[in-house]
This record gives C-alpha cells, sequence and structure tokens, in this order.
C-alpha cells in the first residue's frame, strides 16, 4: 500500500506537502519523496527514510512552483531507490496510488529507453507516450491501459494544476482557503479543507488553485457535491507510550456513551431490525492486524450470543477464497482507520454478490465506511502512535453489536442483557486498574527479557488477546513473541520450550481445569509461566512463576481487559530492555 498527496494553490507548496506526507506514513513510510513544477520544469527530493530526514535533507530545497505531489511507499516496491518517488521528467510528474497489475506486459508495450523499474516510472512513460493536449482525455487513456487499477496524480509542465484520477480506490479532494488537495485518506486534509468531495472510481478531477472540476469516465463535467469536514483532528505523536496505555479505558469509555443511551444500546442509524436478523444465515468478519483480532474475538462472541454460524478471516485470505457469499450473509468489514486495501477489496467481492456490508472503523468519511451499506463508527480523532487504542475501540465495539444483534435474535436474555450494559459501564475502570503498574508487571518483564524465546498462549476466547498481545511486544518492546495455541504449544520439541517465557491467557473457568493441566507439562520442560486471568478464579492454577489478575467483568468483555494488562506488560518490556542497552552502553 501506497499513500500520495497533491496541493494546487497560490502558497509555496514544500512544508504543506511534507505535512501531508507526515498524515500517510502509515501506508509506506520507508520511501518518501515530493515533486514541485518549478519554472524549469520540475524540482524533486527524496530518500530512503523518513519524512524528517526527507526534511533534513533537503533543507534548502525551495522551487518557485505553486503545484506539489508527495507519496510515500515501501521499499520492496520501489527495489531500494528513493530516486523514483514520485517519477517526473521535463513533461510530468506523477505518482500512482497502489500497484500495477499488468505491470510486465505495459513495460513491454512501452519500450521506453528510460529504465522502468517501479510503477511510477511505468504510469510516466505510459502519459508521455499517450501524450495529448486534453489531459482529461489523456487521464482515461491511460487508466484504460492500466485497466483502471490504481489511481494517480500527476502534473504536465507549464501548467499550474494537478490531475487526479481514481482507480480501484476512491481518492478525495479537499477545499481549503489556501488551495485544492487531493489524497488517498482524508485524514491527510484535516489540518487545510473545509470541505471534501469524494471522487469515486473511473471519475477524473482537475485542480486548480481556486477550484476544482470533476468528469466521469467518459470525459464529461459532473457536479460533486462537497461536504464540510468534521470536527476532527489528526494528531502527531500526542502522547508517550505510558501514556498511550492509560488513555486505553478513556477509548472505552467512548464508545459506552457513543451507544449506549438512556441505559440502552443505541444502534437505529445501522437499521438491523429483527426482521433482517432473522434473514441472515451467516455472519463473516473481515479485518487486518489489530482490527483482525477483534475480529476473531467478535466471532467468538457473535457465536455466544447469536444462533447464526460466524467465521473470521484475515483480509488478505477472503480476498482469495471460494467463500460461498449471498444477500442473507452479512460481512462486517473491521478497520480502524477504514482505508486497508484488502479490506476494501473484501467489501467490494461482497458487495459484488449482493451480500449485506457492514463497516466498523473509527470514521464515517473513511473509503471502507463510504463503501458499505452500513457504518459502525467510533468518530475517534486520528492518532499517529495510537498502538494500543484501536484494538479497545474495535473490540467493544463488536461486542456492543453482538449484544444487540443477540438480542434481535431473541438468544440474549432481559437480565444478561442489563447485566451486560452494566459491566459495559465500568469497563472503563476495569481496564484502569488492569493496567496500574506495580510488582506483578515488574516480575513478568524480569522473565520476558531474560527469556531468548518468548510465546502468547490461549484457547478459545482468549486467543485473539494472546496474538494482540505478541504483535505488541514486537512491535514496542522489539522482541520476537509468538502467538500460539496454548494446546499446540505443549506439544512443542522441549529444545524451543526450555527457559522460554510463555505467557498464558485465560478468564474462563470452565477452561481452567484443562489449563492448569497444559501449565504443569510446560513448567516441567522448563519453561516459565506468565499467567493473564481473573480475580474470581486465580485460585485454579498453581502452576505459574509470575502472574496479573484483572477484576472480573463478564466473559465478553475480560479478554479486552487481559489485553490491556498485556500492553502493560509491552511497555514494561520495552522500557526493561532499553534501559539494558544504556547500562550496557555506560558501562562499555
Amino acid at each position: 500500500m501506497s499513500g500520495i498527496f497533491a496541493f494546487a494553490g497560490k502558497e509555496k507548496p514544500k512544508e504543506i506537502l511534507l505535512s501531508g506526507l507526515s498524515a500517510l506514513q502509515h501506508r509506506g513510510g520507508e520511501v518518501n519523496g515530493i515533486a514541485i513544477a518549478d519554472k524549469d520544469g520540475f524540482a524533486t527530493a527524496k530518500t530512503v527514510g523518513t519524512v524528517a530526514r526527507l526534511t533534513e535533507d533537503n533543507s534548502e530545497f525551495l522551487p518557485d512552483g505553486c503545484c506539489g505531489i508527495a507519496k510515500t511507499d515501501i521499499r520492496l516496491r520501489c527495489l531500494g531507490a528513493a530516486s523514483t518517488v514520485p517519477a517526473a521528467n521535463r513533461h510530468y510528474a506523477v505518482a500512482c496510488s497502489g500497484s500495477i497489475a499488468n505491470f510486465e506486459s505495459l513495460k513491454r508495450w512501452a519500450r521506453s529507453p528510460v529504465q522502468i523499474s517501479t510503477d511510477d516510472d511505468l504510469l510516466l512513460a505510459c502519459l508521455c507516450i499517450s501524450h495529448r493536449e486534453n489531459k482529461i482525455e489523456l487521464a482515461a487513456a491511460v487508466a484504460a491501459a492500466l485497466a483502471n487499477e490504481p489511481g494517480f496524480v500527476f502534473i504536465p509542465s507549464g501548467e499550474n494544476a494537478v490531475y487526479a484520477h481514481a482507480g480501484r480506490n476512491m481518492l478525495f479532494v479537499g477545499v481549503g482557503k489556501i488551495g485544492v488537495f487531493v489524497a488517498d485518506e482524508l485524514s491527510a486534509l484535516l489540518l487545510y479543507c473545509d470541505k471534501y468531495a469524494v471522487l469515486q472510481s473511473g471519475e477524473t478531477a482537475r485542480l486548480r488553485a481556486d477550484k476544482a472540476v470533476f468528469y466521469d469516465e467518459k470525459c464529461r463535467k459532473i457536479k460533486k457535491v462537497f461536504s464540510p469536514v468534521a470536527g476532527r483532528v489528526y494528531v502527531e505523536n500526542p502522547v508517550t507510550l505510558s501514556d498511550e496505555i492509560h488513555y486505553c479505558a478513556q477509548a472505552a469509555r467512548e464508545v459506552y456513551s457513543n451507544f449506549v443511551k438512556n441505559g440502552e444500546l443505541n444502534f437505529d442509524s445501522l437499521k438491523l431490525s429483527k426482521r433482517f436478523v432473522e434473514r441472515l444465515s451467516r455472519i463473516i468478519l473481515v479485518g487486518e492486524g489489530t482490527s483482525y483480532h477483534a475480529a476473531l474475538l467478535a466471532c467468538s462472541l457473535f457465536e455466544m450470543m447469536t444462533d447464526i454460524p460466524c467465521a473470521a478471516y484475515r483480509s488478505g485470505e477472503f480476498k482469495l477464497s471460494k467463500c460461498v457469499l449471498d444477500k442473507s450473509t452479512l460481512v462486517i468489514a473491521v478497520s480502524h482507520r477504514g482505508e486497508t486495501d484488502d479490506v476494501l477489496c473484501c467489501v467490494r467481492r461482497a458487495a459484488a454478490a449482493q451480500a449485506q456490508t457492514l463497516a466498523v472503523t473509527s470514521a464515517k468519511t473513511s473509503s471502507l465506511a463510504l463503501l458499505c451499506e452500513r457504518t459502525f463508527a467510533t468518530d475517534s480523532d486520528y492518532y499517529d502512535n495510537s498502538l494500543f487504542r484501536p484494538f479497545i475501540y474495535s473490540g467493544m465495539s463488536l461486542a456492543l453489536l453482538a449484544l444487540h444483534i443477540g438480542v434481535k435474535d431473541d438468544v440474549v436474555t432481559d437480565m444478561y442483557y442489563t447485566m451486560a450494559l452494566k459491566m459495559a459501564e465500568l469497563l472503563s475502570g476495569k481496564i484502569a486498574s488492569a493496567v496500574k503498574d506495580n510488582t506483578a508487571f515488574a516480575a513478568a518483564a524480569n522473565i520476558v527479557v531474560q527469556c531468548k524465546n518468548v510465546y502468547a498462549c490461549a484457547n478459545a476466547t482468549d486467543y485473539p488477546t494472546a496474538l494482540e498481545t505478541a504483535d505488541k511486544i514486537r512491535r514496542v518492546a522489539k522482541k520476537d513473541c509468538a502467538a500460539v495455541p496454548l494446546s499446540e504449544l505443549v506439544n512443542y520439541p522441549a529444545e524451543l520450550l526450555l527457559n522460554s517465557a510463555v505467557l498464558v491467557f485465560e478468564t474462563s473457568k470452565e477452561k481452567g481445569i484443562f489449563t492448569d493441566v497444559y501449565l504443569n507439562r510446560l513448567q516441567t520442560l522448563g519453561a516459565k509461566i506468565v499467567l493473564f486471568t481473573t480475580e474470581s478464579i486465580e485460585d485454579e492454577f498453581t502452576r505459574f512463576d509470575a502472574v496479573i489478575t484483572v477484576n472480573d467483568t463478564l466473559p465478553i468483555f475480560n479478554p479486552i481487559t487481559c489485553a490491556a494488562a498485556g500492553y502493560r506488560l509491552a511497555e514494561r518490556v520495552g522500557s526493561a530492555q532499553s534501559e539494558a542497552q544504556e547500562d550496557s552502553l555506560a558501562a562499555s
């Protein structure tokens, strides 16, 4: 996945492009570059590295033009070369959003004397070969050659305008006081724009300093309705990692206040009537990364609280599967930002099969929300370093949604419903208590730091929590950690378990008896056990080296509380490793 941002206005665009590029780093981040129209053609600044490095290496880069393009990408797509992001010659500057599916065949057709190694290079060659005076027709011709797969933006030499074409994924066009913008995501436009319009697949836009003109796939002018930009902000590095943990409790409180009114679930906007729920034959959840972990947790909850068969897929697996979809299938797509390319592909596939689609995301104005028929949006702000909150937002939202569908399906009783909403109200306090730094976390962190192999394990409903904790230990502590089902780990060779740290998550009393048997075997093989459990069942276990307990809620919320405790452990392990490295440097 790559990210593009372009600007046409009356001010010098360098700082504006760098700011937009910063908001899109999660779409690439390894290779960054900008191209700005200049009197001699195009001036470019590019680097393999972060936006901060791009800024530092090009402090004296000050072209005269008022139109520019910025792009971030992954190094693999750019073959390690920063000299091609975005691509430019004396005729055009261009950036491609996504990958060109027919790259090899199109490359042979182009027969360019210049080496073509990236999507941007090929797109630039296609623009030059297909050159014509009418740039809208040029964009349509190039899009046809690309099979309308990726979107792209380009600037013709000598023209103070940016042309944008939306491919498979939509683009966002924003208008502000200083000019007109286009980007892959609305989050990149929040700082500058007062209103925005969506450029749908096959449409083209010409952006000048004072206006944007839109065209359909047949190059005919069309009118677009602009919507006001919501009062949401993009915050870059707002809090420390330790503070981020404490904001998890705030995330739970926000979800509760948004969707529970006067002691009742308020999902009227989703239009999930009793008749709609009764017609459902299956529920499918798709997501990627943390969103997949939340979807996997929700899958267990849907099976627990409804009579509807449910399955959870990684989005990359689902789009390639042969899973049969029909009108009675509800596909729930989970993505915190709502811009994950594979998740969007899954929604398109579901829509093509006439399945029902529902988005669970943080923004009503994301690409995912606009593609789905129904949107469950938390309306949280965009945080650049928000590692922990997305799982809390998505996990709790899906738990409440499962409860709502269970009520409509006449599976959840009135007593359980009332109790669940009360526990949802108290969940923020439970999370705040779970992440309090204490001696238990210190002992657990010490075990994890000293062991070479680290495993996060659980069974059934708690397994998504193990997946999420393993992911955060890798990201935050930079320590390898594998998520493995507990029943599978006990069959590992003894050599892999000797002096290893095993993080075990168990919140169910029914499974506790079997879990204790597994812990006994793991300790016999030389593993050190760190147990995450609830206060009510702690006494069920006898074999562990460290234990972290959380306050009891209900089975549908206990995994979320344990996940917050896992985040605290990841933060403590990261701090301990940093201190050890500093002590080692000081000693040397």
